[in-house]
C-alpha cells in the first residue's frame, strides 16, 4: 500500500497535493466535537449588593447542569476573616450553593471564585 505524504515523495509513496492535504486537515478538524462550556447565568446575592442578609448562602446558577462544585472549585473569601468553610450542594444541577459554616458579619465584603473544575 502506498503512503500518502505532503511533500517530496520517495519510493512507494505518492505525493498528496496541497489542496487535497487541506481538505484532509479540514475533515479531521470538523470531525472533532467541541463541547460548549457552561456559563454563569446569575449569582445570589448579585455582585456589589450592599445589603445582603448576613445569613445568606451564595449561589451560582449555570446555563446547564454542572459537576465539580466543592471547596477547591467554589472558593469563598471574606474581607475580614479569609477563606470560608461551609457546605456545598448542587452538583449535577444548574445551581451550586455555598452555605457558610459561620454566618458572615453585617456589612462584610465577600469574594467568591469559581474555577474551571466546575464543568
Amino acid at each position: 500500500m502506498d503512503a500518502l505524504v505532503c511533500g517530496p515523495s520517495g519510493p512507494g509513496q505518492r505525493v498528496l497535493g496541497r489542496s487535497a492535504a487541506l481538505v484532509l486537515v479540514c475533515l479531521l478538524l470538523v470531525g472533532r466535537s467541541v463541547e460548549a462550556q457552561p456559563t454563569v447565568s446569575s449569582t445570589s446575592p448579585v455582585a456589589a449588593f450592599a445589603s445582603a442578609p448576613s445569613t445568606s448562602n451564595l449561589t451560582a446558577t449555570f446555563s446547564e447542569a454542572v459537576t465539580g462544585g466543592g471547596a477547591a472549585s467554589f472558593v469563598v473569601h471574606s474581607a475580614l476573616s479569609g477563606q470560608q468553610a461551609g457546605a456545598y450542594s448542587g452538583n449535577n444541577s444548574t445551581t451550586l450553593t455555598f452555605n457558610p459554616t459561620v454566618d458572615f458579619f453585617p456589612g462584610e465584603t465577600i469574594f467568591s471564585t469559581l474555577t474551571t473544575a466546575v464543568q
